[in-house]
């Protein structure tokens, strides 16, 4: 199934990888919880891709199957069933099946907007997280937004370097678990620009009983005017 990459970002020591099939316009968030996957060897050696019951894809089996980490924008094939575990929250999610995975081009940033959805809220409600009832109602958990600002700072509370973005024109407050572009802007402070945002809905988080949104793939749009 083909996928325009648009996540591949920090999930609990993995990786959540997300995209649009281009073919449909549909969400597709690749997982694979219900058997081990071959990873590499020869003969009778072996070693295996552990299930994962959170649906986080292991950045070995990426590797392996294209040689490298998918970039945001690249358009991958991977082999999905039609049909994959949601967690009871998650309906884009598609089960990775047996097979090649290949890299087959890249997407052009322009193409983006026809996927953007316009709504008036960002999954859901103009809060930064959705009560367990409104989650297992299985909405969309996956939305692509085009900004009118974008404020990125560090959250100064963690000990590790660590990211929120201010969503304009909603202002919404975000954590960000884009690694690539984190890498990015760690040296360069507080600026504004815009971009191109998949906005994610998280696992449960038991302590609050909510489930929070985060931004899990940010891609600059080079060209406009940074400061909104």
């Amino acid at each position: 199934m083909k996928m325009i990459v648009l996540a591949n970002s920090r999930k609990l020591g993995n990786r959540c990888l997300a995209g649009i099939n281009p073919e449909t316009g549909e969400w597709i968030r690749p997982v694979h919880t219900m058997r081990k996957l071959k990873l590499y060897g020869s003969g009778d050696l072996w070693a295996y891709v552990e299930p994962k019951e959170d649906g986080g894809v292991d950045e070995r089996l990426m590797r392996k199957k294209l040689g490298k980490l998918p970039k945001l924008l690249d358009i991958i094939d991977i082999p999905l069933e039609e049909t994959g575990p949601d967690f009871g929250v998650q309906p884009e999610n598609r089960e990775i099946e047996e097979g090649e995975w290949s890299l087959i081009g890249r997407s052009e940033i322009g193409d983006l907007d026809e996927y953007v959805e316009k709504s008036e809220f960002i999954l859901h409600n103009n809060e930064r997280a959705l009560s367990p009832n409104k989650a297992r109602e299985k909405l969309p958990t996956l939305q692509l937004i085009k900004t009118e600002g974008f404020k990125i700072y560090q959250d100064e509370e963690k000990k590790r370097f660590r990211l929120r973005g201010i969503i304009q024109p909603q202002g919404l407050d975000l954590p960000i678990t884009d690694i690539e572009y984190e890498e990015r802007i760690r040296h360069k402070g507080e600026y504004q620009e815009h971009c191109f945002l998949t906005v994610s809905l998280g696992e449960l988080f038991e302590e609050r009983q909510l489930h929070y949104k985060l931004i899990a793939g940010v891609i600059e749009i080079e060209g406009e005017d940074s400061n909104g």
